[in-house]
């Protein structure tokens, strides 16, 4: 009776094992045949089975490799984040030169880094048309000279946010996962962020063991990492969401000078709450209620921000409506 009884304890257990394991693989299953982004594709690589379009190998568009050739163009972007929502850019256009460095400035809730995650096509852009060296996204089955998919597009830019990702794993694959570059170079870009003595003095300095989302870290060590790993990278076009919200006035004197050096070749958008962050800028773009306010040099825009700035009941901005079509 003994042996019955465990027996069939056991039986029990290990259909609920195989009953939650079918579960499971059936929400995987869900999963994986789950819509993916507009115009992106999955690399030839990929072996399960599903409708999705593979990315081909060798035949996608590309960009120019030459940074300095690339402008960026927004022309007429209306974008939200919901269908139906309220609309957080509006009718917005403006035109960014190659290798320019542009402060993005305006008050809480005027789109700042709504723009951001429309570059980055991280939600669907509603209407109007944003370019890169005169190529735009396209699904890929309509991809033409003029376009190119969104592993490409995304290829192009480097974000810093406030809140950067670190991974689990030694400074080293933190800053070169796919072993490109050298030592000494890592060490060099390190130094120029302003974490050179910081690195010296790490037990195993370039595999040092980072932890789970820079939990070793501090804040503004977490985002000067972002920035050298950004500084690393081929992108065309460096996003900075806050990036140095976390750092000391020295540190963020020091940041900026790197970025200015190193990134001279590279188009910088820069989101700042301190306004001496973009007051070396060629341009600041103010940003209000969703659309251009003024777009300038900082000796024009930063005045007449800061006189507004003063009157403690900003003007609205009127409602708009996107057109038709």
């Amino acid at each position: 009776v003994t042996l019955s009884s465990t027996f069939i304890q056991r039986l029990f257990t290990l259909i609920t094992s195989v009953e939650n394991g079918l579960a499971g693989a059936e929400r995987l299953n869900q999963y994986l045949r789950q819509p993916i982004e507009p115009c992106a594709g999955l690399p030839r690589s990929a072996r399960y089975p599903t409708d999705h379009i593979k990315r081909p190998v060798g035949l996608v568009p590309r960009l120019p490799v030459d940074r300095l050739g690339k402008k960026l163009q927004v022309k007429d972007v209306w974008f939200r984040y919901s269908e139906g929502g309220p609309w957080i850019l509006k009718d917005l256009s403006f035109v960014i030169e190659p290798g320019e460095s542009v402060g993005v400035i305006g008050r809480t809730g005027a789109g700042k880094s709504s723009l951001f995650q429309a570059l980055l096509h991280v939600y669907p852009v509603a209407q109007g048309e944003i370019s890169l060296a005169g190529k735009t996204l396209a699904p890929l089955p309509e991809l033409s000279a003029d376009s190119v998919d969104l592993e490409e597009w995304r290829s192009q830019f480097a974000y810093i946010t406030q809140s950067p990702t670190i991974f689990r794993g030694s400074l080293r694959e933190n800053l070169d996962p796919f072993r490109e570059r050298t030592d000494d170079h890592l060490r060099e870009i390190l130094q120029r962020v302003g974490l050179g003595d910081f690195v010296q003095g790490l037990t195993g300095q370039l595999d040092y063991d980072l932890e789970e989302a820079g939990a070793n870290l501090s804040a503004g060590q977490k985002q000067l990492i972002a920035t050298a790993r950004c500084l690393l990278s081929d992108a065309s076009v460096v996003l900075m969401d806050e990036a140095t919200s976390a750092i000391d006035p020295n540190s963020e004197e020091a940041f900026v000078r790197a970025t200015n050096e190193l990134l001279a070749d590279r188009t910088r958008l820069i989101i700042a709450h301190r306004l001496g962050t973009v007051e070396d800028c060629d341009r600041v773009l103010w940003l209000s209620g969703g659309t251009v306010k003024m777009f300038a040099p900082p000796a024009r825009v930063l005045p007449a921000f800061l006189a507004q700035g003063q009157n403690p009941v900003a003007p609205k901005t009127p409602e708009l409506t996107p057109p038709l079509g």
